[in-house]
């Protein structure tokens, strides 16, 4: 396992570029919900490729009666299973498949999918 993107530092597409094809974990990608809520969707696999996104926060100042527009620029990677992961505060590590199966097995043994 190698630690490709440490979480204080930003996410580039450059990052991105050079996991395509390789396997990754990603144990940490934290979400913040608008309720505040923290949410951690951690997830593994084969990368197929990425996309950049491009959200709008919307938000209101009522003193000053108006509504506010924050752009936000993200990043989605895609699996080969199809599902796209969007990048929150996060690590990113290369593993091997090996170790992505032994990671996979012990987190359903955690979640009690595996017996």
């Amino acid at each position: 396992m190698r630690l490709i993107k440490p979480k204080d530092l930003p996410i580039k597409e450059e990052y991105l570029k050079d996991l395509i094809g390789k396997y990754i974990y990603v144990p940490e990608n934290v979400h913040v919900d608008g309720d505040e809520t923290t949410i951690n969707a951690w997830f593994g696999g084969k990368v197929a490729g990425y996309t950049k996104v491009f959200k709008v926060f919307l938000g209101y100042d009522k003193p000053k009666k108006e509504i506010l527009k924050t752009p936000i620029i993200g990043y989605q990677v895609i699996l080969t299973d199809d599902i796209a992961y969007m990048l929150g505060e996060c690590e990113i590590y290369e593993v091997s498949s090996e170790e992505l199966i032994m990671i996979g097995k012990n987190k359903g043994e955690d979640y009690g999918y595996i017996n």
